[in-house]
Formats: C-alpha cells, sequence, structure tokens
C-alpha cells in the first residue's frame, strides 16, 4: 500500500459507489420503456473513487477520504482501491449507511447519461472530516465534488485551504440551488454544460453562439459569479478552456475515436492533479490531461479505461512530447 511507502499528496474527498452499466440506442422518453443490452455491473466507482483510482495508477500517493457501508459495493471499492495502491486508512465503514449505487446508460457512439444515487459519504460528519484531513494535513492537494452533499464538499475545502493545502472542486452534478461563492477553492473544474449553468446562461442565450470566444465569455462569467481562484473548462474532445490570473487560453484536445466516455472527466481530473504534484503549471497539467482523457474514451469500461504510469507514457511517446 502507498500509506507505507510514502505519505499521501493527494486526498481525494467524494462519493463511492458501483455502477451498472447498459447500452441502449437512445434515451426513453419519459412514460416509455426501452430494452438495454449488456446490462452489468461495472467497474466505475463515481467520482471519488473513481480519481482516486486513476490517481494510484499513476503512481501518485493518495488518500480517499468518505464513508461507505458494510456492504458487498464497498468491499469492491476497498478492493479496487487497495489494488491501485491507494491509501484507504481514514475510509469509515459504517452498518448505518448502504454504499451508493447508480446506472450509466451508453449508446452506440459512446456518449453517455448517469443517475446517481445518495453517497453514503453524505452520513460524515464535521468533526469526521476535521480529523481526517488533519490526520493528512501535509498533502498538497484536496480534491472534492458534487457527488456527495455540497455542504460538505465545501466545509471539506474550507478546511484543507485554511491548512495551505490546494483545493480542487468539481462541481458535478451542479445543484440545481446554485453553489454560492467558491472562496476556499483554489480550481474548479466543470464542463460546459455545468458552466453555462453556474454562470446562469439559459439555453436561448446559448443559441448560435459558438467558438472559443464566446467560451471565454462563458468561462469568465462563472469566474465573477463564484469567485474561485481558476477556473477550466473541459470540452470534450476539443479540448479545455483555462481561466488563469485573468488570462483565458483554450488548450485543443485530442481527437480520438471515442468508444466509451464514461469516466472520461474523472481521468482528466485525476491526470490533471498529477501533473500538479509532478510540478507542472495549470496549463502544461490540462495539455496533458487531454491527451490522458483520449486514451480512456478509446477504451471500454471506466476504472478499466485508467492506464497506468507506464501504459499513458507509452501512449505520450506515441503521440507527442509533453510526458513529465
Amino acid at each position: 500500500m502507498v500509506a507505507a511507502k510514502e505519505a499521501p499528496r493527494v486526498l481525494v474527498f467524494n462519493n463511492h459507489g458501483v455502477g451498472q452499466y447498459v447500452r441502449i440506442d437512445r434515451l426513453p422518453k419519459w412514460g416509455e420503456t426501452i430494452r438495454g443490452k449488456d446490462w452489468q455491473f461495472e467497474q466505475d466507482g463515481g467520482k471519488g473513487s473513481n480519481v482516486a483510482i486513476a490517481l494510484g495508477r499513476l503512481k501518485i500517493p493518495t488518500a480517499f477520504l468518505g464513508k461507505i457501508g458494510k456492504d458487498y459495493w464497498g468491499d469492491l471499492g476497498i478492493a479496487w482501491m487497495e489494488e491501485a495502491g491507494v491509501n484507504i486508512s481514514r475510509i469509515r465503514r459504517s452498518e448505518q449507511v448502504n454504499t451508493c449505487t447508480g446506472i450509466i446508460l451508453t449508446d452506440h457512439d459512446g456518449r453517455n447519461s448517469i443517475v446517481v444515487g445518495e453517497s453514503s459519504s453524505n452520513a460524515m460528519t464535521i468533526e469526521e472530516l476535521e480529523e481526517d484531513i488533519g490526520y493528512f494535513s501535509n498533502a498538497d492537494i484536496l480534491i472534492t465534488g458534487f457527488e456527495i452533499r455540497e455542504d460538505l464538499a465545501l466545509k471539506a475545502a474550507k478546511i484543507a485551504h485554511n491548512k495551505g493545502i490546494c483545493t480542487i472542486l468539481n462541481a458535478s452534478p451542479v445543484p440545481e440551488h446554485g453553489i454560492g461563492m467558491l472562496l476556499d477553492i483554489d480550481i474548479l473544474i466543470i464542463n460546459w454544460e455545468e458552466a453555462c449553468v453556474l454562470a446562469q446562461i439559459e439555453e436561448e442565450e446559448q443559441d448560435g453562439k459558438t467558438g472559443n470566444g464566446y467560451r471565454a465569455q462563458v468561462i469568465r462569467r462563472v469566474k465573477q459569479t463564484c469567485l474561485p481562484g481558476n477556473v477550466i473548462m473541459t470540452l470534450g474532445d476539443e479540448g479545455c478552456m483555462v481561466l488563469e490570473d485573468d488570462i483565458c487560453t483554450w488548450i485543443p484536445g485530442v481527437k480520438q475515436q471515442a468508444v466509451d466516455t464514461t469516466g472520461a472527466g474523472d481521468g482528466f481530473l485525476a491526470a490533471f492533479a498529477a501533473n500538479l504534484v509532478w510540478g507542472k503549471t495549470i496549463t502544461e497539467a490540462c495539455r496533458w490531461a487531454n491527451r490522458y482523457s483520449a486514451y480512456t474514451v478509446a477504451h471500454q469500461g471506466t476504472i478499466p479505461s485508467y492506464p497506468d504510469r507506464e501504459t499513458i507514457e507509452r501512449f505520450m511517446d506515441d503521440s507527442g512530447p509533453d510526458t513529465p
């Protein structure tokens, strides 16, 4: 285990769950029943354990924080994370909660929609959070997100921020009531759809507006609305937009035939954080993470698509420089 060798550099506090996976030709309409194909339980751990496992495979000393049930789905998560070298010493297990499950709907083009249940980590208390983050107070980065209760995620960020730990928030899914000020968030990572919600842009306002000029307006509105330190807006195979120190930069993506996009955003987040640990700048980290995501979407499944360090370095060597 990583914990026996090196103290964690990255802490991940978000949901662990297990995904059920089904292929569909299209999304059903309300009241409609359609047939699914290849229904199975997938190696998909929810946004928290996905990121932790991807980081572990990149050989980044990582600890997962949270609460999971004393059930089969919790056992799976523990096994997956241990295999990846993730520090699980502060995972709290309880018979009073059920480990989260969800369903992933994927079409023939590899696009997906996800429905996730309530996270068992919602049962965490503030006192437990303070104790667990304090236990790893020498960590460099805390990653959190909204598959757990927003107030818990933001409280974790505040605790970490006050200890001088860099805080990264993946504001997904975006709460319908908004999220207010993100003064304890150093880096906010969102996709295009989430950015439009946070920037309070209605669909009618988006009609016919494309290109990086408009994207720059949207990401700036997110910054003005929520006040995080920096903002990264992912754009699928078109790359990502970075707003750092009031400078907006588009980083092109890598075109790849998509087999399954499930978990690609979690992979991007893990690859980005790994590069910060390696000493890269935000822009350099995003460029590397774009290419990492291109690798993952060309492979089936979520956790199975996350490569180890040696595999992704070979892919990077074949596709160009910038490997750390």
